[in-house]
This record gives structure tokens, C-alpha cells and sequence, in this order.
């Protein structure tokens, strides 16, 4: 997943708009669990081919890998605290409140 443009998803990434050259940007990996506070931007399931999550810049200048599970269909929920001009980015893996996921 890479974390660049407002408003953007396919059914492998999500990209949302940061305020990135002008300042820093949290980006947090939540795995089932995570707060409930910001601007849902997505709320879905994303198909992560090798079981990853990665999050970068435009410029690819900066780029992390996480392993999440299993390759296949995950439910992922991005919330940000500026849908304009993120400087937060809470991404909650597999979030399921009856626990079945």
C-alpha cells in the first residue's frame, strides 16, 4: 500500500494526500486493534499479494515494508487527523469486532 494521494484506491493500494515536504508525517501499523479518533478515509479489504503493507512518499524517496500475514484479502481502515493535509495516518490491519478475523 503506498500513502500518497487523497482519494485513491484500487483493490492492492490506497493513497492518501500528506502534507510531506512541509513537514513530518506519523504513519502508524495497527494489527487488529487501533484508535478509533481521525477522518476515515478507507474502511476495506485490500488483496496484499505477498501478505505486506507498504508505505511511501511520492518521490519514493522513503519507503517501509511490514509483513501482516498471510498473502490474500485483508480489511484494512486508514484514518487521518486533516483528510486535506494528513500529518497522522492510523492504518488498522484486519480490524473485525466480532474477533473472527
Amino acid at each position: 500500500m503506498k500513502i500518497m494521494i487523497y482519494g485513491w484506491s484500487t483493490r492492492s493500494h490506497v493513497q492518501i494526500a500528506a502534507r510531506a515536504q512541509m513537514g513530518l508525517v506519523r504513519v502508524r501499523l495497527w494489527n487488529r486493534a487501533g484508535p478509533a479518533a481521525g477522518s476515515v478515509l478507507f474502511d476495506g479489504d485490500l488483496v496484499l499479494d505477498d501478505g505486506a503493507v507498504g508505505v511511501g512518499d511520492i518521490l519514493g524517496v522513503s519507503r517501509f515494508v511490514q509483513n501482516v500475514g498471510t498473502p490474500g484479502a485483508h480489511h484494512i481502515r486508514v484514518t487521518v487527523d486533516d483528510p486535506d493535509i494528513a500529518s497522522r495516518i492510523d492504518v488498522v490491519i484486519d480490524q473485525d469486532v466480532t474477533g473472527e478475523r
